[in-house]
Order: structure tokens, then C-alpha cells, then sequence
């Protein structure tokens, strides 16, 4: 039997069991917006980052993603330095997320 969207929606309702968003949330983690407000850059510097490597984040759904608090290590926009060069996690080559989320 595949797992479906409505199936995994369904077991999450019959066990009451929490979604990956608000598991990760729990753990502390950090939604785009929050993170782009906490280093002053645009949401879309914090995903070009993240698919740089110098920021770590968990998939949730298929394109949205959850950020690890930021630590001392903070990346500062850097005008004219290659990306590749400041990595400091490995670079997110697929997104494919293998769970299932199902909005209730």
C-alpha cells in the first residue's frame, strides 16, 4: 500500500501525532523570515545561503525549509566574495524530502 497525503493525514489525526514543522519549530528552529529579520539580509539571501551551504535548515514541506538558530558564526553579506569559498555546511544538492506532510 502507497502512503498517500490523505493516509499520512489520516494516522497523524487517529495518533495525535505532531507535524514535521512543529517538531522542528520545538527544536528551536527558525523560519526564513525570522532568520533574514535576525541577520538583516532578504529572505532571499537566507535561501541562497542555505543552498550555499552557510546556513543549515531541515525540510518541512517540498520547497519550504526551517533554519537552525544562527550561532557566532553568523554569514554577513559579502559583496565580491565567492559563495563556494565561505561554506561551512555541505551544499544541498536535492530537496527531496521523504516525509509526508498533510495540512489539517
Amino acid at each position: 500500500m502507497a502512503f498517500t497525503t490523505l493516509l499520512v493525514g489520516n494516522i497523524r489525526r487517529i495518533y495525535r501525532l505532531k507535524s514535521r514543522y512543529d517538531r522542528l519549530r520545538e527544536a528551536g528552529m527558525l523560519t526564513v523570515s525570522e532568520v533574514a529579520k535576525e541577520l538583516s539580509v532578504s529572505t532571499d539571501t537566507v535561501k541562497i545561503w542555505r543552498r550555499k551551504g552557510l546556513l543549515r535548515a531541515y525540510p518541512y514541506n517540498e520547497n519550504q525549509h526551517l533554519y537552525e538558530l544562527v550561532g557566532e558564526d553568523t554569514p554577513v553579506k559579502c559583496q565580491g566574495s565567492e559563495l563556494s569559498k565561505r561554506r561551512r555546511f555541505p551544499e544541498i544538492v536535492s530537496t527531496v524530502n521523504d516525509e509526508v506532510q498533510h495540512a489539517t
